[in-house]
């Protein structure tokens, strides 16, 4: 019986420690996006390149956003990143003055879940959030993702949960 106790505990201990693991594998693509997250914005991007952004949230994320407070665990971002489409030499606008977006750059994502965070150095940590980034193909990117980091610490009364679509959620 304390062989099964001993098993049973050295596999719940394991579990406990992957669970916490810091990295962007923890984050998993969600392939169903277009059908189960709302579409929370849409901004033209002109740091770091002429993009259209388009912002997905999960449910638990719309959710507790509304509530107020620290949005709950199991939040999602998701942030279609679109290349501008070029009109020439000039950057095409529609008849908003809004870029036009042509084609999918990347995928990048922020994933609450409880715990998360003790895995990173405190200089980096962003209370419980992982990022990862993906091609347009949803295939996991080698990058580095500290300027998830740098971008997304705590700011005034967001907290670690900053996100530049939040204030506009609640």
């Amino acid at each position: 019986m304390s062989n099964k106790l001993s098993w049973l505990s050295a596999a719940a201990s394991l579990f406990v420690a992957t669970s916490v693991l810091a990295g962007a594998d923890n984050v998993a693509f969600p392939k169903d996006y277009k059908e189960t997250f709302k579409v929370i914005a849409v901004r033209d991007m002109h740091n770091g390149g002429n993009a259209v952004a388009v912002v997905y949230a999960n449910k638990i994320a719309v959710d507790s956003a509304k509530k107020g407070g620290e949005l709950a665990s199991g939040s999602v971002f998701l942030m279609e990143v679109w290349r501008a489409k070029m009109d020439g030499n000039d950057l095409a606008r529609d008849a908003k003055d809004r870029l036009v977006p042509d084609v999918i750059n990347v995928i990048n994502m922020m994933e609450k879940r409880d715990g998360w965070g003790v895995g990173y150095p405190a200089e980096w940590r962003n209370g419980n959030w992982e990022y990862a980034s993906f091609t347009a193909d949803r295939a996991a990117r080698d990058v580095s993702l500290q300027t998830c980091f740098d971008c997304h610490k705590t700011v005034g009364d967001a907290g670690f949960d900053f996100a530049f679509v939040v204030a506009e959620m609640r």
